[in-house]
């Protein structure tokens, strides 16, 4: 199954739907562990998973939250019902990441369609990124640089990521 799918990708969605305040340290925390933090906990060296203890010990400033990925599921609904009216299937992976394979006809407006479905969310108050390749994990790539990507550009782009791209915040 390997066909021109689209992602969309809202980052640290766990942070927005938590409606933490993005431009503070804030981690949000479940079970000894960090779940999801913002832009500037992650600019101090905080991690997903990592432990909230070695947290507090980079950051003793930092404000901790308590994290429920079934809030996180529901407050991800509008988005994952949005993105229904204007694809076929979508799947989400992941509070935060949804794909769903195009059409024939969303193929050939592929910018089009990207652009229809970025500000349709934008007007319900969601920033999303999105991206078009061929294949889940060369679209959810794509996505985080908002990029669309011919067939034959997916494995040269594909080879330019390092591992460590595979870690997508959620």
């Amino acid at each position: 199954m390997n066909e021109r799918l689209l992602a969309l990708y809202i980052p640290a969605w766990s942070a927005q739907a938590a409606n933490l305040p993005l431009d503070e340290v804030v981690a949000l925390c479940s079970g000894g562990r960090v779940q999801a933090v913002t832009a500037p906990a992650r600019a101090a060296g905080i991690r997903e998973q990592m432990r909230l203890k070695q947290a507090r010990v980079l950051c003793p400033s930092l404000k901790e939250k308590p994290y429920s990925p079934a809030e996180a599921e529901l407050a991800f609904q509008p988005v994952l019902e949005a993105a229904g009216k204007q694809l076929y299937a979508p799947k989400c992976w992941f509070p935060g990441l949804i794909t769903a394979p195009l059409s024939r006809s969303q193929r050939r407006a592929e910018s089009n369609l990207a652009e229809k479905l970025t500000e349709q969310l934008a007007q319900i108050g969601y920033a999303v990124q999105i991206g078009i390749a061929r294949g889940t994990l060369a679209a959810s790539l794509a996505a985080r640089e908002q990029l669309l990507i011919a067939d034959p550009g997916v494995m040269p782009f594909l080879s330019a990521q390092p591992l460590s791209s595979l870690g997508f915040s959620y």
